[in-house]
């Protein structure tokens, strides 16, 4: 909801979610968090240890490379939420971008302003499409061998 007001120096404002909805909101997203993180915890980083602690080299870097790959694929639902924000508010020249629930009475930017922080959480959502890349693409510049360069050449 939009409020506009008749004096010209006051800025238009995206009014808030009704403050129950906005605080059962809160509690859900920080119960999720919190069961994902213990599930990490207790679940799968001592699972995670136990996969990658082979001592076989060559085992290990192929489950290495596995590992990476899976955390490079965890970041493209962030890199594809920010790529879509990034392109509703260019595409509105807003921010927020029309639709958007926010939990406080937040003034709505327009115009250059706006399209910078698109074009800047755009630039976010690249960042991290090169970081989850980057991350499968390391470990196949490890070497495979003991004393081999990444390209295969023994020393």
């Amino acid at each position: 909801m939009t409020v506009t007001s008749s004096d010209s120096t006051e800025p238009e404002v995206l009014k808030a979610m009704p403050r129950p909805a906005a605080i059962r909101r809160i509690v859900l997203y920080v119960v999720i968090g919190s069961v994902i993180a213990f599930s990490a915890k207790i679940v799968f980083l001592p699972w995670l240890k136990g996969y990658v602690s082979v001592n076989d080299r060559v085992e290990a870097l192929y489950r290495f490379k596995i590992v990476m790959f899976g955390f490079g694929a965890s970041l493209l639902p962030v890199v594809i939420y920010l790529a879509l924000l990034a392109a509703r508010i260019i595409k509105s020249r807003q921010f927020p971008p029309p639709g958007t629930q926010v939990l406080r009475d937040t003034p709505i930017t327009r115009g250059k302003k706006a399209l910078i922080r698109g074009w800047v959480i755009g630039l976010c959502a690249v960042w991290l499409l090169a970081c989850a890349i980057f991350s499968a693409v390391i470990p196949y510049t490890l070497p495979d061998k003991s004393g081999a360069r990444p390209n295969g050449v023994v020393e």
